[in-house]
């Protein structure tokens, strides 16, 4: 899509659940795309003057975009055809509630014919011989290499939604239906929360469940604190 064709850009629905509460939206009040990489920094700084007069952004950024907050990162184009670098509708209000975990177990169970990776298997080994290599050389600690599969669907994309939230349980998910586009964001983990000076991330690295029993509770503490995996992963967050 060229610049030109923003209006291409529609919106169906957006909803959020964090922690067991579900955010509801009405339809927004604007909506901020950027289809070039020039258009990132601009459209962040118009999300910030929304957030000082209390409304409400919802959206994404996408990974090609990120080498224009530091440029160490590698500059790529996108994967897909015509997918904007950022997305994010704008609300001024929103309504909560509890979640409705009834009506999200008996929502569409996902079917798909066949998920396909976008990169061929000699890629993939390729990339994790250059990590390796490049942990052995002290370049990095960690890399989190992942790649996107593809494949099709045909169903309500809401109902799709509520069942892979109730598949995961607690988390924070996000679901933004803007055609040509949709986001289902199901995560365990909370990358951060900057909320009145105070910085909060739950990442599941360096963690372990809760057991069944005061006694599996124990055994599973001690197994963290005596895992070097485990600590390395505390160090680096």
């Amino acid at each position: 899509m060229r610049k030109d064709s923003y209006s291409t850009i529609k919106f169906n629905s957006a909803l959020a659940i964090i922690n067991s509460v579900e955010y509801r939206f009405p339809p927004p009040l604007e909506i901020q795309v950027a289809y070039s990489e020039e258009e990132i920094l601009p459209l962040i700084r118009k999300l910030e003057g929304y957030s000082y007069e209390g409304k409400v952004a919802l959206g994404w950024l996408s990974y090609e975009g990120s080498w224009v907050f530091d440029p160490v990162y590698p500059r790529r184009p996108s994967l897909f055809h015509n997918m904007p670098y950022a997305c994010f509708a704008i609300f001024d209000s929103y309504s909560t509630s509890p979640v409705d975990y009834i009506s999200t177990e008996r929502s569409e169970k996902a079917v798909f014919p066949e998920w396909v990776p976008l990169i061929t298997k000699e890629e993939y080994i390729q990339g994790v011989l250059t990590i390796k290599d490049n942990i052995g050389r002290g370049n990095v600690y960690q890399v989190n290499f992942t790649f996107p599969f593809e494949s099709e669907f045909e169903g309500d994309l809401h109902r799709l939604f509520r069942r892979l939230c109730f598949a995961q349980g607690k988390g924070y998910f996000i679901f933004l239906d803007t055609p040509p586009f949709a986001v289902l964001s199901i995560s365990p983990e909370l990358f951060f929360c900057y909320e009145r000076n105070k910085l909060v991330v739950r990442p599941m690295k360096g963690t372990r469940p809760r057991g069944r029993s005061i006694e599996e509770d124990i055994f599973l503490r001690k197994e963290l604190e005596n895992s070097e995996k485990e600590k390395a992963e505390n160090l680096m967050i």
